[in-house]
């Protein structure tokens, strides 16, 4: 383990899942930076998707060593299902690198290929959006400047003219009809009618009969195994993120399993937030039932706020209880394992 002075301001919140502008967040590594102070945040990870920080901002965050508030690089990658489950090729898992070396060459080929893939599926989702009259093109979802390029991007660039609300408007009210004699459809409108109206592309696209769920199967996604190793061969830690996202998928006691065969360095113990979301009780429930796993296995707990917008910030700072168990998050990582914190401001 390199030797190193940080010790943990035990009363400083830590951010260990944030994105920023070149994935699918509002604002740059700079700006994050200014920014935690005024929400008690002591120390931020950057995990943006399947992108690391390219050599300018590199620069930047090295001419910030000194800020007030740590910061640590990562990111959020993409992953297939571990193999043994790998006959259900409709779903991904999100995966969380802590600590990573940013000019590895094997991680830096794995991300290029994913956002080649994504631009690729993206102009597939547009081309079925306008064959049901949609008025969307790929320029539109490059309005943020963003390198990933994905279904914020998409859901946003669709909010933003009123000819796509107003034909999502039309399948709302099919919905709402559908739903007087269907729990299944009742269940999901009542769920939309909890949402803000530029996020309703966001059910349409999921709950919409074109709009299957991507396929692995000729997807350039890396099993669970070949993308923590990568992360560790970088110097990494890697992370299951937001677990309530996958659980349908990967059980509790495939997790369990994972961690017993150290498959995986650890897991969020704090999320769920992110792009305005709030914590409810099956959050809570979630987030207790990662912990207690982590502790029976020593694992390595880790946790954010998933941020996008400075909302997350705010509501994830407010709600001390949960924000006060990322408190010493860095400091554990630290003392519990060899990564290189040369990618980081400790």
């Amino acid at each position: 383990m390199l030797y190193n002075k940080y010790m943990v301001d035990k009363k400083q919140f830590e951010s260990l899942h944030t994105h920023t502008s070149i994935s699918d967040g509002t604002f740059n590594h700079l700006d994050i930076l200014n920014m935690c102070p005024q929400y008690n945040i002591g120390t931020v990870a950057f995990t943006d998707h399947d992108i690391l920080p390219d050599k300018k901002i590199l620069r930047i965050l090295e001419q910030n060593r000194d800020h007030k508030t740590k910061w640590i690089i990562g990111c959020e990658f993409s992953s297939a299902l571990p193999k043994e489950l790998a006959k259900n090729e409709q779903h991904s898992l999100h995966i969380l690198g802590l600590f990573l070396d940013p000019h590895n060459k094997d991680l830096i080929a794995y991300s290029d290929t994913l956002l080649a893939n994504r631009v690729s599926r993206l102009k597939e989702k547009i081309k079925n959006l306008k064959n049901l009259g949609f008025d969307i093109d790929l320029k539109d979802c490059k309005i943020s400047g963003s390198k990933v390029l994905g279904l914020p991007h998409l859901v946003k660039a669709l909010s933003l003219k009123e000819v796509n609300m107003k034909i999502i408007d039309l399948w709302i009210k099919k919905m709402a009809q559908e739903s007087i004699n269907n729990l299944i459809i009742k269940k999901k409108y009542n769920k939309l009618l909890q949402e803000k109206r530029e996020q309703y592309p966001y059910t349409f696209l999921k709950d919409t009969i074109y709009e299957k769920k991507d396929s692995t199967k000729n997807s350039p996604l890396l099993d669970l195994d070949n993308v923590v190793r990568l992360i560790r061969g970088a110097g990494g830690i890697a992370s299951i993120a937001h677990w309530i996202f996958s659980k349908e998928t990967l059980s509790l006691t495939t997790i369990e399993k994972l961690f017993k065969e150290n498959r995986l360095d650890g897991g969020e113990i704090v999320f769920g937030f992110g792009n305005g979301r709030n914590a409810n009780k099956e959050t809570m429930i979630d987030m207790r039932l990662m912990r207690n796993l982590i502790i029976k296995h020593n694992k390595i707990p880790t946790g954010g706020p998933d941020m996008h917008l400075e909302e997350d910030f705010n509501y994830f700072s407010g709600q001390k209880s949960l924000a006060k168990k990322t408190i010493g998050l860095t400091q554990n990582i630290i003392n519990k394992t060899d990564v290189d914190i040369r990618f980081s401001s400790l």
